[in-house]
């Protein structure tokens, strides 16, 4: 069995992704507790 590391997100590191163009205002996610989740 091997362990899974979960990457956790900064804010900064959000903003970035957000910046750089990977996501747009067209995704429905937010940043909770280190992880980008969808919402419906």
């Amino acid at each position: 069995m091997t362990a899974t590391e979960i990457k956790l997100w900064t804010v900064d590191e959000y903003h970035r992704l957000i910046d750089a163009g990977f996501l747009t205002e067209d995704d429905k996610v937010e940043l909770l507790e280190g992880r980008i989740v969808q919402n419906s």
